[in-house]
């Protein structure tokens, strides 16, 4: 007795052997995202964008009356011009998390729910769904984010420098041998210099302004006028280096929070309500003619191999016999 054994079944195509290791690498690739899209581009903004011809901007917002130090309306208006800048990089690190996110869902589906084509395709298009919604909050909740750091320009924060600071700063008298060697050190430093002979308390400060005003000093002199260009510079990259911190520190917790949260615990429940109905169950759980053909031929090989099992055990036991 024999049998013809069909022919084995065909081996998976190169993708679908290959969607493991790219399922496990999702989440590394939403943590590039967020060190590819979010911190390298926000670092990538120069911080001294748009901040030209300061002294004529400080000359010409004064009118007749100059001010005393560095004028606060001025400042307000160019960081919010810098902080401008934070927009279409901030919306687009989301757009990148979502469209990462997107795929991972693709890759589960088709590696879960090959059996199922209709059922995968109905997951796919609710989880997506689920996703633009989160995509638009997350984006909304940004944008709110950013407009509150524009609402209040806060000048006293305990990360920015302190004003009698500035103004010690601008009256002081620089130390020429300590700023040749600081430049030396660090030709591109855009900190508050540390060359001027300032005083250390705020009272001592103020003192030695008030010294040099009554004596006259430095009134409306060229000089004068570039030390506030250069120190609203300085404040001003200050403060927009501040912002930027928080942001790169804010968008992956935004990300994590609408998207990977909401999506863990909110989208099963969701799949259920929507597609667990006694008029669809049967529908989305029709198998697809290639997942059918290779069952019926691997059901037809167990039967085959089952007979050729009892064949031998037969001959054995016949050979035993005799």
């Amino acid at each position: 007795m024999s049998a013809k054994l069909p022919p084995p079944a065909a081996p998976q195509s190169e993708e679908e052997v290959t969607l493991v290791p790219e399922l496990t690498s999702a989440g590394a690739e939403l943590f590039n995202v967020f060190q590819r899209d979010c911190t390298s581009a926000l670092s990538a903004i120069p911080a001294d964008k748009n901040l030209k011809n300061l002294k004529e901007v400080i000359r010409g917002t004064s009118g007749v009356q100059p001010a005393l130090f560095i004028p606060d309306g001025v400042f307000n208006t160019l960081i919010l011009k810098q902080l401008d800048l934070f927009d279409l990089p901030s919306e687009h690190a989301i757009t990148k998390s979502h469209q990462c996110i997107a795929e991972a869902i693709d890759m589960i589906a088709a590696k879960v729910m090959i059996r199922f084509p209709k059922l995968e395709r109905e997951v796919v298009n609710i989880s997506k769904d689920f996703l633009s919604k989160q995509s638009r909050d997350a984006k909304e909740f940004l944008a709110e984010y950013l407009d509150v750091e524009k609402a209040y320009i806060n000048t006293n924060h305990p990360e920015f420098i302190e004003r009698y600071q500035v103004a010690a700063a601008l009256f002081a008298e620089p130390d020429e041998e300590k700023e040749k060697q600081k430049l030396k050190q660090n030709p591109n430093s855009l900190t508050m210099s540390n060359t001027y002979h300032q005083p250390t308390t705020k009272e001592s400060a103020l003192e030695k302004l008030m010294t040099r005003y009554m004596r006259g000093e430095d009134a409306s002199s060229e000089e004068r006028a570039n030390k506030e260009a250069e120190l609203m510079e300085k404040l001003l990259i200050h403060y927009f280096c501040i912002v930027r911190a928080h942001l790169v520190d804010t968008i992956p917790k935004v990300v994590m929070k609408f998207f990977v949260r909401k999506l863990s615990t909110h989208l099963s429940s969701l799949l259920i309500k929507s597609l667990y109905t006694k008029e669809m169950i049967a529908d989305l759980v029709q198998e697809s003619d290639k997942v059918a053909r290779r069952r019926k031929a691997s059901s037809k090989m167990m039967n085959v191999l089952l007979e050729a099992e009892k064949l031998v055990s037969d001959i054995a036991v016949g050979r035993s016999l005799h």
